[in-house]
């Protein structure tokens, strides 16, 4: 018997490693420009996890993936398109911050980016359009520092916010943060700081000059 289990959970890890490549050749046929940026994130199976990145790495697990491939061909090639906007547009490079707005502003901003694209549409896509342009009135620009800015100045109620997070949400960003920060003026016990141990430097500075040759190619696709 445990060898059967054994075999099982090798059998979907293998299944599932081979969806994600395949979701991957996807986007580079699609986005030729993201080859690069997926060269960046070496894949790394992990029971129980969804998908998520610390900039290095891509940890995925299989069952996760699978369920994805499940529910819908492109799914998969979806949500690894907003994990890889996070990464070019280095939402996880960031200092003190109260982690549940900046996390929304994070995928706000890459699903306002990814709906500029027009790939892989999703039954969402018209409710996140319709509070996007809500926002547009407290924002001017839509990139998550101008977000944030304005989730914090206009705060959102309780439900809303569980709602927003709820239909923007698509990858985990649990890598990006380490411990509390102490209380400090302009700050709450919630916010928290980004580590990527002690390559986060090194990973910044690479995503800074992949994003900076990307950033004509996002546009020119957008338009």
């Amino acid at each position: 018997m445990p060898g059967e289990i054994k075999n099982s959970a090798n059998q979907a890890e293998q299944l599932a490693g081979e969806a994600l490549e395949l979701s991957c050749q996807i986007l580079r046929i699609r986005l030729r420009f993201l080859d690069l940026a997926l060269r960046e994130l070496r894949p790394c199976p992990r029971p129980g996890m969804t998908l998520l990145t610390d900039g290095a790495h891509l940890y995925y697990g299989a069952g996760y993936i699978l369920r994805r491939c499940k529910d819908g061909r492109d799914n998969v090639a979806r949500e690894l398109l907003h994990l890889l906007l996070h990464c070019v547009l280095r939402h996880m490079f960031v200092g003190m911050v109260n982690r549940e707005l900046w996390d929304l502003a994070c995928d706000l901003a890459a699903e306002q980016a990814l709906l500029e694209l027009s790939l892989f549409p999703a039954p969402e896509d018209a409710a996140r359009r319709t509070e996007l342009e809500k926002l547009r009135t407290n924002s001017r620009y839509m990139t998550a520092e101008h977000l944030y800015h304005s989730l914090r100045t206009h705060p959102p109620a309780p439900e809303q916010l569980e709602e927003l997070s709820r239909l923007f949400r698509t990858d985990d960003h649990q890598l990006w943060y380490h411990q509390e920060a102490p209380d400090r003026e302009g700050e709450t016990s919630s916010d928290t700081g980004f580590r990527i141990g002690q390559s986060g430097a090194r990973a910044e500075e690479r995503w800074q000059n992949l994003g900076q040759r990307m950033q004509v190619d996002l546009e020119t696709v957008s338009s």
